[in-house]
């Protein structure tokens, strides 16, 4: 009888704490994409030019008064490319990882630490800046445009640990890693888990 107690008290042990470390999971998930939710697509001119402009007036019996030429800036060749404010990224969930553990009912959480990476894809495109050959103003150099971004959220919680007592260690550190990737292509629902 007593066999059999024990292994009720264990399996019961077992399963409170499997509760606890998938509740963590989910809210550090939860966190994780609300992190990823602020990623945006945007785009910049990969070519930047400047052309001449000139402007003549005339008098009324069409004669030129004055000549003014000024240089007038000119871009092309826009690309897209995806970008995240990784400040508010790592605010954010910082924020939905305590939210979501009050929401899922864990008791008497202690979040140690909880530490957000971002990885980024990067595809390097050709800048250009130019100006007519006469004025020799000719610089080209690469840039970097994100094409996805990768999310990593590594978190530890401490957590009640079931039947302490008996174990004699009253409490247990769940430690769980998440990830989420923003695509450019499916900006805003390209947020996957």
């Amino acid at each position: 009888m007593l066999l059999l107690i024990a292994v009720t008290a264990y399996q019961f042990g077992l399963s409170v704490a499997y509760l606890s470390r998938t509740r963590v999971r989910d809210a550090l998930d939860s966190a994780v994409l609300s992190a990823a939710s602020l990623a945006y697509k945007t785009s910049s001119p990969t070519k930047y030019g400047e052309r001449r402009s000139c402007t003549t007036r005339y008098d009324s019996e069409g004669n030129v008064v004055s000549r003014t030429c000024r240089w007038v800036k000119t871009t092309s060749s826009y690309k897209d490319y995806i970008t995240i404010s990784k400040s508010e990224a790592k605010e954010i969930a910082e924020e939905y990882l305590r939210k979501n553990l009050r929401i899922s009912n864990v008791k008497d959480y202690d979040v140690l630490s909880l530490d957000v990476r971002f990885i980024e894809d990067t595809n390097l495109v050709q800048i250009t800046y130019r100006r007519p050959h006469t004025e020799g103003i000719n610089r080209t150099y690469q840039e970097n445009f994100p094409r996805w971004i990768r999310i990593v959220g590594k978190a530890r919680v401490e957590v009640p640990a079931p039947l302490g007592g008996v174990f004699g260690r009253d409490r247990m550190v769940v430690q769980i890693e998440s990830e989420s990737r923003v695509n450019l292509r499916n900006i805003p629902r390209g947020v996957w888990n």
